[in-house]
């Protein structure tokens, strides 16, 4: 009897800060609130369907008042398949991707604030799903539906 449910691999191969912004306002402050939110992300496959890349811009204090820092990056991150077919990153979602970013910022945002005249930023848990939800509803224009997380 076949297994319903194939298994695929697919390895990260790369992950490349390709973007940031960084810029204190006003003068020291020994306490911020900060809110990170996936505000950008585009993912595209080679013509072979062997490589995945997805670019996915964040920013640290997305919608809080008077944020105390602008802290703006981007990470793309590499995939490559073991099979490489259209299916494969069809089966792949988003938000596995945007999961496989959350160590790689986690460890960002604290050594790069620890840095500075400013209290070390210290990333809570952090859903992807749900981050990416959020991020879909955004993304989407007046009047249409949103996709979900899973699509």
């Amino acid at each position: 009897m076949s297994n319903p449910i194939e298994s695929f691999a697919v390895h990260l191969e790369r992950v490349d800060l390709v973007s940031c912004r960084l810029e204190q306002r006003g003068g020291p402050s020994s306490e911020f609130r900060h809110r990170l939110e996936l505000v950008s992300f585009q993912r595209q496959v080679s013509q072979d369907h062997s490589v995945l890349v997805a670019v996915l811009v964040f920013d640290a204090f997305f919608k809080v008042p008077d944020p105390k820092l602008e802290f703006r990056f981007a990470y793309a991150m590499t995939y490559r398949a073991e099979q490489a077919t259209e299916d494969v990153w069809t089966r792949f979602k988003d938000p596995i991707i945007l999961a496989h970013a959350i160590p790689y910022i986690r460890e960002f945002l604290s050594s790069t604030t620890s840095r500075m005249i400013a209290p070390t930023l210290r990333l809570p848990v952090v859903n992807a799903h749900a981050m990416f939800e959020r991020y879909a509803k955004r993304s989407v224009p007046t009047g249409t539906t949103p996709p979900t997380a899973g699509q």
